[in-house]
C-alpha cells in the first residue's frame, strides 16, 4: 500500500492527491524570491533563513551564477536545487 503514494495519479484514502499536498508544503516552506530587470542589468534577491544552527550559513547559496551572463535564484528547499 505504501508504494501507491508514489504515483502522482492516485488518491489517498482521504481523497487527496498526496503528491500535490507534498508540493504545496514545499512551496510554503520556501522563502520569497524576486528578480528586477533594470536598463543595464538584472537584480536577483531572496531571503536566506537560517533554519538550524547545525549547518554553516556560509555554505548555503541561494543565488548562483550559471554562466557569465546567466544566473539563478531558487526559492524552495535546499534539496530542490542542485548545481
Amino acid at each position: 500500500m505504501l508504494g501507491a503514494y508514489f504515483c502522482i495519479f492516485l488518491f489517498s484514502p482521504s481523497g487527496k492527491l498526496v503528491q500535490i499536498e507534498y508540493a504545496l508544503a514545499a512551496v510554503a516552506a520556501g522563502a520569497p524570491s524576486v528578480g528586477i530587470k533594470a536598463a543595464n542589468g538584472v537584480v536577483l534577491a531572496t531571503e536566506k533563513k537560517q533554519k538550524s544552527i547545525l549547518y554553516d550559513e556560509r555554505s548555503v547559496h541561494k543565488v548562483e551564477p550559471i554562466t557569465k551572463h546567466i544566473g539563478l535564484v531558487y526559492s524552495g528547499m535546499g534539496p530542490d536545487y542542485r548545481y
